[in-house]
């Protein structure tokens, strides 16, 4: 339930931000000054939407890259560096459940 409650929360922030971004770029300029501009900054990079938070775990739509091939690639890396003995299957490492409650929650 906590998890279900944290990531809802981070959703509900990130529709925030996108409508928003002044008081998110105020706090980021104050947090990170050698940053530029902390608007063009959130506007150029805007947070992940429950709509691409889907797409990224192939639980709906298309993203440009997704968790497995992301996951993949760097446990790849790890093996190579030697920084792991074997890599673990990606479907080992995530727990969708929180995803999908909070997309049939917040329906179509």
């Amino acid at each position: 339930d906590a998890v279900r409650r944290t990531l809802r929360g981070l959703l509900d922030a990130s529709a925030a931000l996108t409508k928003d971004p002044s008081p998110a770029a105020r706090i980021l300029g104050e947090a990170t000054p050698a940053l530029g501009d902390p608007l063009e900054a959130v506007k150029a990079v805007p947070p992940a939407s429950l709509k691409d938070n889907l797409a990224f775990f192939g639980l709906a739509g298309e993203a440009p890259v997704t968790y497995d091939e992301l996951y993949r690639s760097a446990s790849a890396l790890a093996v190579k560096l030697g920084l792991a003995a074997r890599p673990v299957p990606a479907d080992e490492t995530r727990d969708l459940g929180p995803l999908r409650y909070v997309a049939e929650a917040r329906g179509p």
